[in-house]
Order: structure tokens, then C-alpha cells, then sequence
């Protein structure tokens, strides 16, 4: 339903339609009561946007971090802390929303699976040790499956496999604003110079695939070295993926073909 459905109903022109919304004078009481009443019965809300760029103001409020990637910059600090790190278990429409862990970067993520068993996921803790880890609702622990190089913000469900990719990623604790945006301070959970490539299940356990050496950028100037993986599930024999920040293959796309 647009403002010229509207208006087409009340036999008006979408300018008086828009006068309505707006409450512009020029407009007689009686048809924009039968405007305002249509607006009603079918539900129309104005597109915010549209407005937006009519009024130049969009009523929205925007709120600056360093590290948009990094949630814990809102709170002023590269630290987790109580619960800004943490497991939440929601049920009825998060109408009940229940505490589980945290207060650890063994809780700090961003690719998640849910499986029969629990919940699979990696961890993105960029001064912490990495790891898969499977999450038991039940008992409320994690269990360690596999140690990866570095924090993970990226995967892909691929057939029966799940996939992670290690993060190269820099520490910019402490530092002056030039080493911030221009050195290249590894944070102390990443283990190397590679953007390493991780598939495996429960059943078989996890391995390493595939490997590429972040490029020489600095890495807030520039970008984090990393694999992106395309939205969704996977159910083809090949697994597509993106370099990004690499010396070589940057930005291209690259197939691994699955093994029979």
C-alpha cells in the first residue's frame, strides 16, 4: 500500500494525500478525516526514508565507535565485562530471555550454528586463545573441539561440514593514535601471519584446509585479513570463498572442491 493506492481510493491526489501525513493546512476537514480513516483501516505507515529526504531529517540517532565489528566499543573499552560477553538462552518469543555464561572470551562470538547437540560455535577474541567450541544448554559449559589461529568472524554451513575462518586482526590497546591506525600489532589471539580455513563436524572432528598470508596494509586502516563466504547454506560439492586483505587472491573468488 503506497500514498497512491491512498489516494487513488479517496479519489484525491497524492499531494493532498501527502498534506495529510505531513498535517499541511489546505486540506477540508471532512476528506482528511475520510484520508486519515483509510490510512487506518489498511494500515499505511509513511515511508520513513522517502520522508526523510523530503524534510532532511530522519529523526534517527546514530551513535559513533571506534570498531563498528566490535560491540564492546559502545562501552568505552576493548574489554569484555560482566555480561558483554555472554550466552543468553531466549524461548516464547524472546517474551523470556534467561542469562546463561559469560564474563569470559571463551563466550565472544559471531558465527553461531545451532545443532541436536547444542550450540557450535567459534570464538572472536582477539587477546584470547581461539577455539570451536560446543555449548551444552543443559549443564550451561562449553566444551573445546578444536584450537583455531585466530578470532573468527566469519562461516558457512557447507552440506554436513560447518566452516570457520581465523581473523588476522590488530591490538590497538594502548597505543598512540599513529600506531593505531598505521602498525601492525597482532592482537595476542592471533597466532600467525595466515588467514587460516577450518571444516569438520561432530562426527569427524575438524581440520585446517586452506591458508593465505594476510597482506602487508595495516590493519584499521585498511581491512582485517579474513575468508567471507557467501549468505546461506552450501549444499553444492564446492565451497565458494573471498580473500580479503591477502597477498595474494585478494577480493577474488576461490572454489574448494569437496572430496568424495
Amino acid at each position: 500500500m503506497t500514498i497512491y493506492d491512498i489516494a487513488e481510493i479517496a479519489g484525491v491526489s497524492a499531494s493532498t494525500v501527502s498534506r495529510v501525513i505531513n498535517n499541511k493546512p489546505g486540506v477540508g476537514l471532512e476528506t482528511r478525516q475520510k484520508i486519515m480513516k483509510l490510512m487506518e483501516n489498511y494500515n499505511y505507515s509513511p515511508n520513513a526514508i522517502a520522508r526523510g529526504l523530503v524534510s532532511r531529517s530522519s529523526k534517527t540517532i546514530g551513535i559513533l565507535v571506534a570498531d563498528i565489528r566490535n560491540i564492546h566499543h559502545i562501552d568505552g573499552a576493548y574489554y569484555d565485562f560482566d555480561k558483554s560477553s555472554a550466552i543468553w538462552r531466549v524461548t516464547n518469543g524472546f517474551e523470556s530471555i534467561e542469562y546463561c555464561v559469560g564474563n569470559n572470551q571463551q563466550y565472544r562470538g559471531c558465527v553461531v550454528f545451532s545443532h541436536p547437540e547444542g550450540l557450535l560455535y567459534a570464538t572472536d577474541a582477539p587477546f584470547a586463545a581461539n577455539y570451536i567450541y560446543l555449548f551444552d544448554p543443559e549443564t550451561k559449559s562449553s566444551k573445546k573441539l578444536f584450537e583455531i589461529h585466530g578470532s573468527c568472524i566469519y562461516g558457512t554451513k557447507w552440506n554436513d561440514d560447518f566452516v570457520f575462518s581465523s581473523t588476522i586482526e590488530g591490538d590497538g590497546r594502548n597505543t598512540s593514535r599513529f600506531e593505531f591506525y598505521f602498525g601492525r600489532k597482532k592482537g595476542a589471539g592471533i597466532k600467525d601471519d595466515f588467514i587460516h580455513l577450518y571444516k569438520g563436524n561432530l562426527e569427524n572432528g575438524f581440520e585446517e584446509i586452506y591458508k593465505l598470508k594476510k597482506d602487508i596494509m595495516p590493519f584499521y586502516t585498511f581491512q582485517f585479513g579474513v575468508f567471507r563466504f557467501p549468505y546461506g547454506q552450501n549444499n553444492s560439492d564446492s565451497l565458494f570463498f573471498q580473500p580479503v586483505a591477502t597477498n595474494k587472491h585478494d577480493l577474488s573468488i576461490l572454489k574448494f572442491i569437496k572430496e568424495n
